[in-house]
Protein backbone atom coordinates (compact mmCIF):
# COMPACT_ATOMS: atom_id res chain seq x y z
CA UNK A 1 0.00 0.00 0.00
CA UNK A 2 1.22 3.38 -0.95
CA UNK A 3 0.79 6.35 1.29
CA UNK A 4 -1.85 7.72 -0.95
CA UNK A 5 -3.76 5.18 -0.66
CA UNK A 6 -3.38 5.04 3.05
CA UNK A 7 -4.67 8.80 2.76
CA UNK A 8 -7.70 7.86 0.60
CA UNK A 9 -8.72 5.43 2.69
CA UNK A 10 -8.38 7.46 5.87
CA UNK A 11 -10.58 10.32 4.30
CA UNK A 12 -12.83 7.90 2.67
CA UNK A 13 -13.45 4.66 4.66
CA UNK A 14 -14.97 1.74 2.85
CA UNK A 15 -17.42 0.77 5.28
CA UNK A 16 -20.10 -1.87 4.91
CA UNK A 17 -22.99 -1.96 3.04
CA UNK A 18 -25.73 -3.12 5.63
CA UNK A 19 -29.45 -2.61 6.43
CA UNK A 20 -29.12 0.22 9.36
CA UNK A 21 -31.28 2.80 11.28
CA UNK A 22 -30.26 5.99 12.60
CA UNK A 23 -30.78 6.69 16.47
CA UNK A 24 -30.95 10.50 17.20
CA UNK A 25 -29.49 11.23 20.91
CA UNK A 26 -30.59 14.16 22.36
CA UNK A 27 -27.91 15.74 25.14
CA UNK A 28 -29.26 18.28 27.71
CA UNK A 29 -28.13 20.33 30.58
CA UNK A 30 -29.18 18.87 33.88
CA UNK A 31 -31.51 20.72 36.27
CA UNK A 32 -28.73 21.44 38.59
CA UNK A 33 -26.85 23.25 35.47
CA UNK A 34 -29.89 24.91 34.43
CA UNK A 35 -30.82 26.55 37.67
CA UNK A 36 -26.96 27.63 37.81
CA UNK A 37 -26.46 24.97 41.00
CA UNK A 38 -22.72 24.42 39.38
CA UNK A 39 -19.39 26.34 37.91
CA UNK A 40 -18.16 26.56 34.84
CA UNK A 41 -15.32 24.12 35.10
CA UNK A 42 -17.95 21.27 35.85
CA UNK A 43 -21.45 20.31 34.82
CA UNK A 44 -24.19 18.09 34.70
CA UNK A 45 -25.32 16.93 30.76
CA UNK A 46 -27.46 13.87 29.99
CA UNK A 47 -29.32 12.03 27.26
CA UNK A 48 -32.85 13.44 27.64
CA UNK A 49 -34.22 11.71 24.53
CA UNK A 50 -33.79 9.62 21.80
CA UNK A 51 -35.15 8.91 18.59
CA UNK A 52 -34.75 6.08 15.36
CA UNK A 53 -35.45 6.65 12.21
CA UNK A 54 -35.00 4.36 8.91
CA UNK A 55 -32.50 6.70 7.42
CA UNK A 56 -29.92 9.27 7.48
CA UNK A 57 -32.66 11.96 5.56
CA UNK A 58 -34.77 11.68 8.25
CA UNK A 59 -32.33 11.81 11.72
CA UNK A 60 -31.09 15.26 9.72
CA UNK A 61 -34.11 16.39 9.35
CA UNK A 62 -35.01 15.85 13.20
CA UNK A 63 -31.67 17.47 13.76
CA UNK A 64 -33.17 20.58 11.97
CA UNK A 65 -36.19 20.81 14.00
CA UNK A 66 -34.69 19.96 17.50
CA UNK A 67 -32.19 22.63 17.07
CA UNK A 68 -35.23 25.10 15.99
CA UNK A 69 -36.99 23.71 19.74
CA UNK A 70 -38.07 26.50 21.54
CA UNK A 71 -38.36 24.23 24.66
CA UNK A 72 -35.10 23.24 24.07
CA UNK A 73 -33.19 26.31 23.41
CA UNK A 74 -31.71 27.05 27.02
CA UNK A 75 -31.55 22.77 27.69
CA UNK A 76 -29.31 21.74 24.92
CA UNK A 77 -25.96 20.61 24.86
CA UNK A 78 -25.28 18.26 22.16
CA UNK A 79 -27.03 16.07 19.22
CA UNK A 80 -25.33 12.66 18.49
CA UNK A 81 -26.72 10.79 15.16
CA UNK A 82 -25.76 6.85 15.44
CA UNK A 83 -25.65 4.95 12.13
CA UNK A 84 -26.63 1.29 13.77
CA UNK A 85 -26.51 -1.49 11.19
CA UNK A 86 -29.53 -4.39 12.13
CA UNK A 87 -29.11 -7.58 13.37
CA UNK A 88 -25.44 -6.55 14.91
CA UNK A 89 -24.00 -5.73 18.68
CA UNK A 90 -24.85 -2.48 19.34
CA UNK A 91 -24.21 -2.44 22.96
CA UNK A 92 -22.06 0.16 25.02
CA UNK A 93 -23.22 2.84 22.25
CA UNK A 94 -21.26 0.95 19.39
CA UNK A 95 -21.89 2.09 16.08
CA UNK A 96 -21.26 2.22 12.22
CA UNK A 97 -20.66 6.03 11.73
CA UNK A 98 -21.32 9.02 14.48
CA UNK A 99 -22.42 12.34 13.72
CA UNK A 100 -21.94 14.74 16.74
CA UNK A 101 -23.49 18.50 16.75
CA UNK A 102 -23.27 21.32 19.01
CA UNK A 103 -26.33 23.14 20.35
CA UNK A 104 -26.17 25.00 17.51
CA UNK A 105 -26.48 21.81 14.83
CA UNK A 106 -22.97 22.94 13.91
CA UNK A 107 -20.85 19.83 13.52
CA UNK A 108 -18.77 19.25 16.39
CA UNK A 109 -17.04 16.07 15.26
CA UNK A 110 -17.65 12.44 13.49
CA UNK A 111 -16.07 9.18 13.66
CA UNK A 112 -13.47 7.87 11.42
CA UNK A 113 -14.00 4.10 11.92
CA UNK A 114 -16.71 1.43 12.75
CA UNK A 115 -16.94 0.02 16.56
CA UNK A 116 -18.88 -2.56 15.30
CA UNK A 117 -17.34 -5.72 17.36
CA UNK A 118 -18.27 -7.90 14.40
CA UNK A 119 -16.67 -5.42 11.22
CA UNK A 120 -13.03 -5.49 13.67
CA UNK A 121 -11.82 -7.69 11.00
CA UNK A 122 -12.78 -4.64 7.79
CA UNK A 123 -10.62 -2.14 6.62
CA UNK A 124 -13.60 0.49 8.06
CA UNK A 125 -12.21 -0.91 11.73
CA UNK A 126 -9.00 0.90 11.13
CA UNK A 127 -8.18 4.59 12.50
CA UNK A 128 -6.10 5.95 9.97
CA UNK A 129 -5.62 9.26 11.32
CA UNK A 130 -6.65 13.21 10.43
CA UNK A 131 -5.86 15.71 8.08
CA UNK A 132 -3.53 17.78 10.58
CA UNK A 133 -4.94 21.17 9.16
CA UNK A 134 -8.89 19.63 10.43
CA UNK A 135 -7.95 19.05 14.17
CA UNK A 136 -9.99 21.54 15.45
CA UNK A 137 -8.00 22.02 19.19
CA UNK A 138 -4.83 22.90 19.65
CA UNK A 139 -2.22 21.86 22.29
CA UNK A 140 -2.34 24.90 25.51
CA UNK A 141 -6.20 25.49 24.40
CA UNK A 142 -9.18 24.71 27.11
CA UNK A 143 -12.03 23.49 25.77
CA UNK A 144 -15.28 21.20 27.48
CA UNK A 145 -14.94 16.82 27.77
CA UNK A 146 -17.94 15.48 28.17
CA UNK A 147 -18.17 12.56 29.75
CA UNK A 148 -21.38 10.84 28.52
CA UNK A 149 -20.97 7.78 30.59
CA UNK A 150 -20.95 9.98 33.88
CA UNK A 151 -23.27 12.53 32.41
CA UNK A 152 -20.74 15.40 33.13
CA UNK A 153 -18.51 18.14 31.07
CA UNK A 154 -15.70 19.56 32.65
CA UNK A 155 -13.17 22.03 31.32
CA UNK A 156 -9.53 20.59 30.17
CA UNK A 157 -6.30 21.84 28.42
CA UNK A 158 -5.67 19.79 25.75
CA UNK A 159 -2.00 18.25 26.24
CA UNK A 160 -1.88 16.13 22.75
CA UNK A 161 -3.55 16.40 19.63
CA UNK A 162 -5.01 13.07 17.78
CA UNK A 163 -2.78 11.31 15.57
CA UNK A 164 -2.57 12.90 11.96
CA UNK A 165 -3.04 10.49 8.83
CA UNK A 166 1.55 11.34 8.86
CA UNK A 167 1.74 9.66 12.26
CA UNK A 168 -0.69 7.10 11.51
CA UNK A 169 1.10 6.18 8.30
CA UNK A 170 4.47 5.57 10.53
CA UNK A 171 2.52 3.01 12.43
CA UNK A 172 1.70 1.63 9.94
CA UNK A 173 5.00 1.01 8.56
CA UNK A 174 6.26 0.45 11.88
CA UNK A 175 3.80 -3.07 11.94
CA UNK A 176 5.40 -3.53 8.21
CA UNK A 177 8.65 -3.58 9.35
CA UNK A 178 7.38 -6.15 12.32
CA UNK A 179 6.39 -8.43 9.95
CA UNK A 180 9.04 -8.48 7.71
CA UNK A 181 11.40 -9.10 10.77
CA UNK A 182 9.59 -11.99 12.56
CA UNK A 183 9.28 -13.63 9.21
CA UNK A 184 5.07 -13.00 8.19
CA UNK A 185 5.50 -11.35 5.02
CA UNK A 186 4.27 -7.63 4.25
CA UNK A 187 0.95 -8.76 3.14
CA UNK A 188 0.08 -9.17 6.96
CA UNK A 189 0.60 -5.66 7.58
CA UNK A 190 -2.74 -4.63 7.23
CA UNK A 191 -4.03 -7.16 9.90
CA UNK A 192 -1.03 -6.13 12.24
CA UNK A 193 -1.68 -2.70 11.50
CA UNK A 194 -4.08 -2.19 15.48
CA UNK A 195 -5.14 1.48 15.36
CA UNK A 196 -9.05 1.32 16.31
CA UNK A 197 -11.55 3.75 17.20
CA UNK A 198 -10.50 4.22 20.66
CA UNK A 199 -6.94 6.09 19.60
CA UNK A 200 -8.96 8.66 18.07
CA UNK A 201 -8.54 11.02 20.84
CA UNK A 202 -7.01 13.98 22.34
CA UNK A 203 -5.10 13.32 25.46
CA UNK A 204 -6.35 16.38 27.93
CA UNK A 205 -5.47 17.55 31.32
CA UNK A 206 -8.03 18.85 34.29
CA UNK A 207 -5.86 19.03 37.39
CA UNK A 208 -2.44 19.60 38.96
CA UNK A 209 -1.14 16.06 38.54
CA UNK A 210 -0.56 14.81 35.26
CA UNK A 211 -0.34 11.17 36.16
CA UNK A 212 -3.49 11.18 37.81
CA UNK A 213 -5.39 13.97 36.26
CA UNK A 214 -4.99 13.48 32.34
CA UNK A 215 -7.80 11.82 30.16
CA UNK A 216 -8.32 10.60 27.04
CA UNK A 217 -11.51 11.67 25.67
CA UNK A 218 -12.89 11.08 21.70
CA UNK A 219 -12.38 13.94 19.00
CA UNK A 220 -16.47 14.06 18.98
CA UNK A 221 -16.62 14.27 22.98
CA UNK A 222 -14.52 17.14 22.65
CA UNK A 223 -16.73 21.13 22.46
CA UNK A 224 -15.61 24.53 22.37
CA UNK A 225 -16.16 26.23 26.08
CA UNK A 226 -20.18 27.05 26.20
CA UNK A 227 -19.69 30.17 28.40
CA UNK A 228 -16.56 32.55 28.77
CA UNK A 229 -14.46 31.35 31.45
CA UNK A 230 -13.11 33.92 33.97
CA UNK A 231 -9.84 34.87 34.38
CA UNK A 232 -8.86 32.85 37.58
CA UNK A 233 -10.14 29.38 35.84
CA UNK A 234 -8.39 30.21 32.76
CA UNK A 235 -5.04 30.81 34.74
CA UNK A 236 -5.43 27.67 36.62
CA UNK A 237 -5.72 25.56 33.67
CA UNK A 238 -2.73 26.93 31.76
CA UNK A 239 -0.83 26.24 35.09
CA UNK A 240 -2.22 22.62 34.55
CA UNK A 241 -1.05 22.58 31.19
CA UNK A 242 2.69 23.64 31.83
CA UNK A 243 2.65 21.29 34.76
CA UNK A 244 1.67 18.30 32.37
CA UNK A 245 4.12 19.63 29.32
CA UNK A 246 6.82 19.70 32.14
CA UNK A 247 6.29 15.79 33.03
CA UNK A 248 6.10 15.04 29.24
CA UNK A 249 9.33 16.44 28.94
CA UNK A 250 10.73 14.57 31.82
CA UNK A 251 9.57 11.27 30.44
CA UNK A 252 10.62 12.18 27.36
CA UNK A 253 14.42 12.72 27.95
CA UNK A 254 14.15 9.53 30.65
CA UNK A 255 13.13 7.76 27.55
CA UNK A 256 16.16 9.39 25.08
CA UNK A 257 18.62 7.91 28.42
CA UNK A 258 17.21 4.87 27.73
CA UNK A 259 17.81 4.35 24.35
CA UNK A 260 21.57 5.99 23.94
CA UNK A 261 22.28 3.10 27.04
CA UNK A 262 20.29 0.80 24.79
CA UNK A 263 22.81 2.01 21.79
CA UNK A 264 25.43 2.40 23.66
CA UNK A 265 25.45 -1.69 24.62
CA UNK A 266 24.65 -2.59 21.28
CA UNK A 267 27.71 -1.17 20.16
CA UNK A 268 29.60 -3.34 22.66
CA UNK A 269 28.86 -6.86 21.17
Amino acid sequence: MTFEEFRELALHPLYIEQESVYRVDVHCYGKSSVEGETTVSRFEVRRAQSFVFPDLNYAQEKLNKIIKEETLKDKLYAVYIYQLPTGKDISNDRYQRLWVYDRLGNLNGQSLCSTIVEDLDQPSAKFRGHEANSIRFKQGEIIEVYDRENDKVRLASIVRQPFTIEQCWEERRLAEVSCIVEGLGIEATDSNYCLYADCDCYEVINGPDYYVDRLNPRTYDVFAPTHPIPPDISQLFEGYYRVAMESIDKMNENRQKMMDKIHRLVDLL
